[in-house]
């Protein structure tokens, strides 16, 4: 009574059990996943105020990073990196160089321009993208993302906590 399974865990979005889990990854480990899955790093597109996002190296983390990153706690990212890194999953567990365009046509339909898809580097195998993606699935299915559904369509997501900060500082009780 009171525990949970991971896929438990998962769905529910339990920050405890991931923190738990974080122990089982050193630092450089969590760092160099979160960093290939495109967190902390600008893609260097033509796109006006494009951020790198905030993911500190190792050396700079506290005592509870390692416990409060591995559930999003303590970086940024830009809503274009979470879509790669989702895209990524998605994807079989490749990261791609998000394209703004496809590529463009003429007044008269001709092609202009195709933007041709780069592959960036493999952020998991193959495997791996999957169980996360059933994952995501049971978040939309049995958890707290069940507002999400569409009925006849395959839905996932991860939902998550977050504090809510006044006067610059965390409101104890508001999330």
């Amino acid at each position: 009574p009171g525990y949970l399974t991971f896929k438990e865990a998962f769905a529910l979005s339990s920050n405890i059990c991931f923190a738990k889990l974080s122990r089982r990854l050193s630092k450089e480990d969590l760092y160099r996943v979160l960093q290939d899955s495109g967190f902390g790093n600008a893609y260097g597109l033509e796109l006006p105020g494009e951020e790198n996002g905030i993911l500190r190296r190792p050396a700079e983390w506290s005592g509870r990073s390692k416990l409060t990153l591995i559930f999003g706690q303590e970086l940024s990212a830009t809503p274009l990196q979470i879509t790669a890194a989702v895209g990524a999953i998605a994807n079989r567990g490749l990261l791609m160089k998000p394209r703004l365009l496809r590529g463009s046509c003429d007044g008269e339909g001709r092609d202009l321009r195709e933007t041709e898809p780069v592959l960036l580097r493999r952020i998991c195998k193959e495997e791996t993208a999957a169980t996360l993606l059933a994952l995501m699935g049971e978040v939309v299915e049995n958890g707290t993302g069940k507002t999400a559904k569409v009925p006849g369509l395959a839905v996932g997501g991860k939902t998550g906590t977050a504090q809510k900060f006044e006067g610059g500082k965390v409101k104890t009780g508001k999330y």
